[in-house]
């Protein structure tokens, strides 16, 4: 198991944890008439809802929702409403219409489909980082929120650097830039977004001239870095954001269903643990790296 993306946070100690915490608020199905439901869960290839392992400490999220589209709701409430005016010759206002939507809703609920979202957090206590898979800076609040609920608190915040990101990343396009140097292990990739301070934006992909392109247009139209597509050590292609965030993060020496072959002397925990362990390891590399690249990252020794 490998993340995918990475909101990432800071923090200078935390509260003790312990498996029974977490299981305080384990995951249950939502009832009938519930829209959500969140809770813990163990995570894939595991045996525990919190898992503590080399320097690492791993938690999963489920994420249960139904799915009851406002056009279907709309629609059964107009046709009632339609029924009733016509039956008693009557106009049927605001308030009583908000009553009849939410009986709808609540008749169509336990008829809905569901879905289910896992997010997975990992504590890197060596570098003090909470690391999130999450995709949304909203998901990643439901994982810190419902953490904090079991430990009573959890003083995280997001990881920050001196230097402006997006200045810092219009900066690694000029190769005869002094400061902020974009560090040795990366290389620009084919991917970056641009934006103006107008609003205009330009998106640059599949592009084998992406850096003296994104070099004219940030020196013609004053543009700075939204996004930028680097490649870590050769390993590890990923996108990176002005929010110092991760996304799109994919190992490029082999194929993940490679790390996850049977091994008479490795249990699948085992297995579990090593790909955890290798992905929250660069992920954990390339935050510190370019954090430092752009002026220092405040991040506790």
């Amino acid at each position: 198991m490998f993340f995918k993306n990475a909101i990432i946070y800071t923090y200078s100690n935390l509260p003790e944890m312990d498996e029974a915490m977490f299981q305080e608020q384990m995951f249950v199905p939502c009832s009938d008439y519930q829209f959500s439901s969140t809770g813990f869960v163990v995570p894939l290839g595991f045996s525990s809802h919190l898992n503590l392992f080399g320097d690492l400490a791993l938690l999963c999220v489920n994420i249960e929702e139904k799915i009851l589209p406002a056009e279907v709701v709309r629609r059964k409430t107009d046709e009632i409403i339609e029924r009733i005016e016509e039956k008693e010759q009557r106009k049927i206002y605001r308030k009583e219409s908000k009553q009849i939507q939410d009986d709808v809703t609540a008749s169509l609920l336990p008829q809905a489909f569901t879905k289910h979202k896992r997010i997975h957090a990992v504590f890197d206590l060596k570098n003090h980082l909470l690391i999130v898979d999450a995709s949304s800076e909203n998901q990643a609040d439901k994982m810190t929120n419902l953490i904090r609920s079991c430990t009573g608190s959890l003083p995280v915040k997001p990881i920050e650097c001196k230097y402006p990101v997006d200045m810092g990343i219009a900066g690694w396009f000029n190769a005869n830039a002094i400061d902020n140097n974009l560090p040795s292990a990366f290389r620009i990739g084919e991917y970056a977004r641009l934006a103006g301070n107008g609003g205009e934006v330009h998106t640059l992909k599949g592009e084998p001239e992406l850096i003296p392109m994104g070099r004219d247009l940030i020196a013609e139209h004053n543009m700075y870095g939204a996004e930028i597509e680097l490649i870590y050590q050769k390993l590890v292609r990923v996108v990176f954001t002005k929010s110092l965030g991760i996304k799109g993060i994919k190992f490029l020496e082999f194929k993940e269903e490679d790390t996850l072959e049977e091994s008479p002397d490795e249990s699948d925990e085992q297995k579990a643990q090593a790909d955890i362990l290798l992905s929250i390891s660069n992920i954990s590399k390339i935050i510190l790296s370019l954090c430092n690249a752009l002026g220092g990252s405040g991040l506790s020794e």
